[in-house]
């Protein structure tokens, strides 16, 4: 029999606590770290093993936020609207005016390891920022087309903003004064992709869109061969100066990061579902060398693959 998911609320000062008595938040959210630190910031971290699938319902109100995923994976899903995978690596900005209501799964045997940035709408204004719907990649989801949604892939800056994060030995006064300074440095950073991305539509056709999201579909189902620019470009019918600039406006990232990031979500799940070893796995997910796959698999994950698939 399947249990129906704890209800969570974050109120009007984005504090999560239970909808049923107003209780402490438990299960994987009982391990998050959730501060005030001041002018409509507010700083969370998480870092735990999650032995087991847990789904939560939660709730609030407008809301702006970045979470930074550094290892783990799972699914969110707003109330009526799209489901959006995430694994370990991935960026998620959502902003909403206006109450909201969806569903966050975490998927067992991983940890779960990142930081969330959440502001006030006053503080995207004052950014300079009226709507996200001007960065590129973001998309209306739900009902009514209540809120917007991005995923990108962590870059390096944003990896270790989530890093320090998660790692600061603070605490007290020093502790809120470097949070928030993590926190404005978040918002430089969805400031930089929104000045970015003022001029990118124009240089993008609708053509060239269809075929840059065609080839990433394309190394997410066929990671495990050996893709080049080259070999992409044809199989796309997009030159190859097309396919790398479309891949940087259109979906932020590299046709490198997309391949090795595609690599080694499946490397989990063939480590995680059919137990193969980590040489095994550096070959079925497109690596000869299993020294060239643990490089990459630590660098997006933090952890080596045998430490990884001995922890699941």
């Amino acid at each position: 029999m399947e249990l129906t998911p704890a209800v969570y609320r974050f109120d009007k000062d984005h504090r999560l606590f239970s909808r049923a008595d107003g209780s402490a938040v438990d299960g994987w959210k009982a391990a998050f770290r959730s501060e005030e630190v001041g002018d409509g910031c507010r700083v969370g971290a998480i870092d735990c093993f999650i032995p087991a699938d847990e789904t939560h319902i939660v709730e609030g109100p407008s809301t702006f936020s970045v979470s930074l995923f550094l290892q783990g994976a799972g699914q969110f899903e707003l109330e009526d609207g799209q489901a959006f995978e995430f694994g370990p690596g991935s960026m998620f900005l959502f902003h909403t005016v206006g109450e909201t209501r969806g569903r966050d799964s975490m998927y067992g045997n991983n940890r779960l390891r990142g930081a969330e940035f959440r502001f006030s709408l006053p503080v995207l204004s004052r950014a300079g920022i009226a709507s996200v719907n001007g960065v590129e990649g973001a998309q209306r989801v739900g009902s009514g087309s209540v809120a917007l949604f991005m995923h990108r892939p962590l870059t390096g800056s944003l990896r270790l903003i989530a890093e320090q994060t998660v790692d600061c030995p603070l605490e007290g006064l020093a502790r809120r004064l470097y949070l928030k300074s993590k926190s404005l440095e978040v918002l430089a950073h969805v400031v930089a992709m929104y000045e970015a991305s003022k001029g990118a539509p124009a240089n993008v056709t609708a053509r060239d869109r269809r075929r840059v999201e065609e080839a990433a579909k394309i190394l997410r189902e066929r990671c495990d061969e050996p893709w080049t620019i080259s070999r992409l470009s044809q199989e796309c019918a997009i030159n190859e100066r097309k396919l790398k600039e479309g891949f940087r406006l259109v979906l932020g990232e590299t046709v490198l990061s997309v391949l090795e990031r595609a690599r080694v979500e499946r490397a989990q799940g063939l480590m995680r579902d059919e137990a193969l070893n980590v040489a095994e796995t550096a070959l079925a997910v497109g690596y000869s060398n299993p020294s060239h796959f643990a490089k990459v698999f630590r660098r997006l994950t933090g952890t080596a693959p045998g430490l990884w698939r001995r922890a699941v």
